[in-house]
């Protein structure tokens, strides 16, 4: 509930007409309700944990919209978080014309105890979300949300701390520890598998995702992340994304090729929003910026509509049901 209340403050479907209207009223509506939840939480570290110490670099890339993010933060949430953290093609200074921002953030107690600070904290980091559009104005997620107490009992099924060592410092902390369960987290690690690959299979199935390319991306994207869940959910340990693919290259067999060709999709990618396009997305309220995403991103183009066939999407479709029959076997 807590990262539901930062994503757009909304709870319920009748906070997204508030949104509408008004992106600060499901905020301000649920500020002291979260707060109160957030100083119910026991904040001890399990007897079944143990401490891991992460130390992390800097960030030190050229990426204009992390740089410009980095001034946001330290001049609005400085004294606020913990720290912001860079990962995925970012954090490794290895991004690509589809890249996305993928970072997150781990938020103070103090700041969370106090419906006025709460409130201010959700609303700045959502504003800061439109450096992460700027980059990409497909990008179709925003912060990945901890708190200071997710240190002591580790969500590790929602961003596995094993990946942290592939990312970088925006500001605050560099080092960190956290308690993590001595016995591993395997079964949650499987059920994250089942509810990802059910969602993607949907999409799939469903065809929806060629009608925009904000679409088309979310599926393609979620598509190349399904074989690091995949062998997460198989092995118990947590694999960064880019490794994924060749570990998993062998046990597919002919059905991985699939892969390499939404790679090449990814490789290829040219996709330019118009002005119009992009300055629509630098406006609130939320629902209406979802709307833009969604339905002004364009057509996809003649040579993606031929590549990306009954057929293609048949083979993504097969590629998804061969890695679920191995994770239940």
């Amino acid at each position: 509930m807590i990262r539901a209340y930062f994503k757009n403050g909304c709870l319920s479907k009748k906070d997204l007409l508030l949104a509408a209207f008004n992106k600060r009223i499901p905020y301000s509506v649920h500020a002291k309700k979260i707060s109160s939840l957030f100083n119910e939480k026991n904040n001890q570290p399990s007897e079944f944990s143990e401490k891991v110490t992460m130390h992390l670099q800097p960030y030190s890339g050229n990426n204009a919209y992390a740089k410009r993010m980095i001034s946001f933060l330290e001049k609005n949430l400085k004294d606020d978080l913990v720290g912001a953290y860079a990962h995925g093609s970012v954090g490794t200074g290895e991004e690509v014309a589809y890249s996305d921002f993928d970072a997150f953030v781990i938020i103070k107690n103090n700041s969370l105890q106090q419906p006025g600070k709460l409130k201010r904290v959700a609303l700045l980091l959502n504003q800061s979300e439109k450096i992460m559009t700027a980059m990409d104005p497909l990008q179709h997620h925003g912060w990945f949300i901890l708190t200071e107490d997710d240190l002591y009992n580790y969500p590790e099924d929602y961003l596995p701390h094993e990946l942290w060592q592939y990312a970088t410092v925006l500001t605050g902390e560099r080092e960190l520890v956290v308690h993590v369960n001595k016995t591993g987290y395997h079964d949650e690690f499987i059920g994250a598998y089942h509810k990802f690959s059910s969602h993607l299979l949907r999409n799939l199935r469903s065809r929806k995702f060629l009608i925009n390319y904000y679409d088309l991306k979310s599926v393609l994207s979620g598509f190349m992340l399904l074989p690091s869940i995949y062998l997460q959910a198989k092995t118990g340990k947590a694999i960064f994304k880019k490794f994924s693919f060749d570990n998993l290259k062998n046990e597919m067999g002919t059905a991985y090729a699939v892969m390499d060709e939404v790679s090449a999709i990814r490789a290829q990618w040219n996709y330019q929003s118009s002005v119009l396009y992009k300055l629509l997305l630098q406006q609130k309220p939320f629902l209406l910026t979802y709307f833009f995403k969604k339905k002004l991103s364009g057509k996809l183009s003649t040579e993606l509509q031929n590549k990306i066939d009954d057929a293609f999407i048949k083979r993504m479709i097969t590629f998804v049901e061969v890695l679920n029959k191995n994770i239940t076997r």
